[in-house]
């Protein structure tokens, strides 16, 4: 007897829910049994990681790599693109993955951490963050003194990745006086690299990026100026970021927690950072 359409249709979602679940992100104990943490981290986001000739590098990776040392396991990196939202993201790596079945991961760090994530999706636990990270702007001191009065923008102009928060910051500082100035490029590697070419001597971005992006480049330190803008009403300026897991393996994340607090006593946080010419700012509370 032939199988209906609506049959088979039946047939491949249990295959999917069966891939998935043997794919699930796992408690701490399956992990340490296991002897591998699976961690889920950003492809190409410098300085936090990327591959440099076949290897994976990156402040991330090496945060991985001293949580699964505490774990006394192995760690097995899971690269992921960005997507659309944090929330499929999460979705993909922890949670639910793809209709093909891939492997889930244990972890997933450079989560921006939002109170209201965890409200949205009911499957992921955050973990304590390890950074706090800030919009910040970042000026060509030979082209400008300071940058104290952001007016200067208006006559100088600014380079920006578009839709990014630094480009909404820009837009909206000012009643908007500055838009007409603004140069936007489609990724960050451009839009800092416009910048180091000095197309315009200010760029809007995040803090850490921005450091090693110039470190990366050789620039001196000394050449360039970073200044936090002042707060604004419609738009955070600062949030902190951390991990995230599936919501049964709460016990995996307080093991996380716990390694976190252990290199940020003993400085190993501060000198991963301090190795891509980074500032480490630990978050509020830590």
């Amino acid at each position: 007897m032939a199988v209906t359409a609506s049959l088979r249709t039946f047939f491949a979602f249990l295959a999917v829910l069966a891939a998935t679940a043997a794919a699930a992100a796992r408690p701490l104990d399956d992990v340490v049994d296991s002897g591998m943490l699976r961690v889920a981290m950003y492809r190409d986001f410098f300085p936090f990681s990327y591959e440099d000739g076949g290897k994976l590098r990156g402040i991330d990776v090496e945060i991985a790599e001293g949580i699964a040392k505490s774990l006394g396991v192995k760690l097995d990196p899971f690269l992921i693109f960005s997507g659309e939202t944090l929330d499929s993201d999460l979705r993909l790596s922890l949670s639910r993955g793809d209709l093909a079945g891939s492997k889930l991961a244990d972890l997933m760090l450079h989560v921006p951490h939002d109170k209201q994530l965890e409200q949205r999706d009911e499957l992921i636990f955050l973990t304590a963050p390890y950074l706090e990270e800030q919009l910040s702007l970042v000026f060509d001191r030979a082209a400008i003194a300071n940058l104290d009065d952001p007016t200067v923008i208006a006559e100088k102009g600014a380079v920006v990745e578009v839709a990014t928060g630094g480009d909404y910051l820009l837009m909206m500082m000012d009643e908007g006086r500055y838009r007409d100035r603004l140069l936007h490029y489609p990724t960050f590697d451009q839009a800092i690299g416009a910048f180091l070419k000095g197309e315009a001597p200010v760029f809007a971005g995040d803090r850490s990026l921005i450091e090693g992006a110039i470190h990366r480049a050789g620039r001196s330190p000394d050449t360039v100026g970073i200044v936090s803008p002042q707060e604004t009403e419609w738009m955070p300026l600062k949030w902190t970021v951390g991990g995230a897991v599936k919501t049964d393996s709460r016990d995996l994340a307080y093991a996380v927690n716990d390694a976190l607090a252990s290199m940020r006593e003993t400085g190993e946080l501060q000198r991963i950072f301090a190795g891509y010419g980074v500032t480490y700012v630990p978050p509020p509370g830590y």
